[in-house]
């Protein structure tokens, strides 16, 4: 599956990106929040980075994290992002 990242113009791009492409059931099922979340984890953003972007505690975007990957399912967090499946660095 291919994602393609889409601005709505927001000072925040990155976190205010959309992921467009014929949304898979799966992703349609996630909240906004865990959307926006999503959108900065394939970005390699770390759950401190995402918190401070956002305002949040760090411990909130570790559990949006934790729930999109129970919802999404994926086989691993680089399979989410579309990036290679092995360490490969």
């Amino acid at each position: 599956m291919r994602f393609t990242r889409r601005s709505s113009g927001t000072r925040n791009g990155a976190a205010e990106s959309l992921m467009s492409v014929e949304p898979p059931e799966r992703y349609v099922t996630l909240t906004e929040r865990e959307r926006q979340i999503m959108a900065l984890v394939v970005t390699r953003r770390t759950n401190k980075q995402i918190a401070a972007e956002l305002n949040l505690s760090e411990m909130t975007p570790k559990a949006h994290r934790g729930q999109v990957m129970r919802r999404m399912k994926p086989a691993s967090l680089p399979s989410l992002c579309g990036g290679p499946t092995g360490s490969g660095r």
